[in-house]
């Protein structure tokens, strides 16, 4: 596991814009080359919102054109892993079905992991 990611999802974290949840979440995505990108999660007064997950993989994709090889999601009270619709960006941007998804919580450190394949068993992927 990558140190350096869990500390920038941390920094992400503090940028975060929950103007309604209240709700913070950071996150650091590395890519195969060891390039990492952060997001944090921003919403609006009409419900709509950027996910820390989404603009991290956006930014890495933008930046180094390339796969993920592990991410780290970072909320304040519990490791909570990413939502439904994030699992589906990591599946599709990641390098393979193997790419460790960190889940880690500010206030007690705690750390869970899990693969991508593991939160997203049956992935759908579109084959053109």
């Amino acid at each position: 596991m990558n140190n350096e990611l869990i500390l920038k999802a941390k920094k992400a974290l503090k940028k975060a814009h929950p103007k309604l949840s209240g709700y913070k979440v950071g996150a650091a995505v590395e890519g195969l080359t060891g390039n990492i990108h952060i997001g944090y999660n921003v919403e609006t007064d009409i419900h709509h919102a950027i996910h820390a997950e989404m603009m991290a993989i956006c930014s890495l994709i933008e930046n180094s054109n390339e796969k993920i090889k592990q991410i780290v999601v970072a909320c304040v009270d519990r490791a909570w892993f990413p939502c439904g619709w994030c699992r589906q960006w990591i599946w599709e941007y990641s390098e393979s079905p193997e790419t460790q998804v960190i889940a880690y919580c500010v206030s007690t450190n705690e750390i869970e992991v899990a693969t991508i394949s593991e939160l997203l068993p049956k992935a759908f992927k579109l084959e053109l």
